[in-house]
């Protein structure tokens, strides 16, 4: 998908078919629980839970560096595989993408459109189970740079250097509705890093910049992945919702 600034961040459904069950590809689905992969996934994939295996949900914070190394590895990844993630719209599969990147791993691929449009162009789905023997995985150094906390983004704030975009959607921004939790996307202008926001008291993932844009957990997420995949100043969704 060489139309995109970043192809190495996005497979096609035709990509993914021909190459899906490759001995160093790992298929994920990830989604807000795991019931829509159960009725039917992609053959090979395994199914992650965003509310209990990508958040330390008691603390409200990302899944910590062990708990990264024990999913991956238990699904079968180790350091060099491809890993492909895809969910019912992409937001939670970006994520994923988003906190692997965090945590150092290099090849971690979307596929365009999700579940749904894989499956709205007829290719198959199994209910089969998936089971893939554990390998050793190893996180690096969680990277900063993708993260901010609060006291920098309030600083900035503060200080006039930054301008805050709320992108929830129009009943959430007029109070008429609760998100679950907020997130800020952070931009530099003329930058293609993007940090996320937690919406907790003490923590926030921004760049140091002049554009954010403050969603619930999967907006900001895949807002943060279009960066990553089209460069700055190309933030809208790439795929069918």
């Amino acid at each position: 998908m060489a139309d995109h600034a970043h192809p190495e961040s996005i497979v096609s459904t035709d990509w993914l078919a021909e190459h899906g069950s490759d001995a160093n590809v790992r298929l994920v689905e990830v989604d807000v629980d795991t019931s829509s992969y159960d009725q039917g996934h992609i053959a090979g994939a395994v199914g992650w839970n965003w509310h209990f295996q990508l958040q330390q949900t008691f603390s409200r914070d990302l899944v910590s560096k062990l708990g990264m190394e024990q999913l991956l590895g238990s699904a079968g990844i180790d350091n060099s595989t491809t890993v492909i993630l895809y969910g019912d719209n992409n937001w939670f599969a970006a994520w994923a993408f988003w906190q692997m990147k965090y945590y150092g791993h290099s090849e971690v691929m979307l596929m365009n459109g999700g579940r749904a449009k894989w499956d709205g162009e007829g290719k198959p789905l199994t209910t089969d189970a998936v089971s893939h023997a554990a390998k050793s995985y190893t996180a690096k150094a969680a990277n900063e740079d993708i993260r901010a906390y609060r006291d920098q983004v309030l600083s900035e704030v503060n200080a006039g250097s930054i301008s805050l975009v709320d992108v929830r959607a129009p009943a959430e921004y007029a109070g008429e509705r609760s998100s679950h939790t907020l997130f800020v996307l952070a931009q530099l202008l003329g930058h293609s890093n993007v940090r996320n926001y937690d919406g907790c008291p003490d923590r926030m993932e921004q760049h140091r910049g002049r554009s954010h844009r403050e969603v619930d957990s999967s907006k900001a997420s895949i807002d943060r992945y279009s960066e990553e995949l089209e460069g700055p100043h190309h933030c809208g969704p790439f795929f069918a919702p």
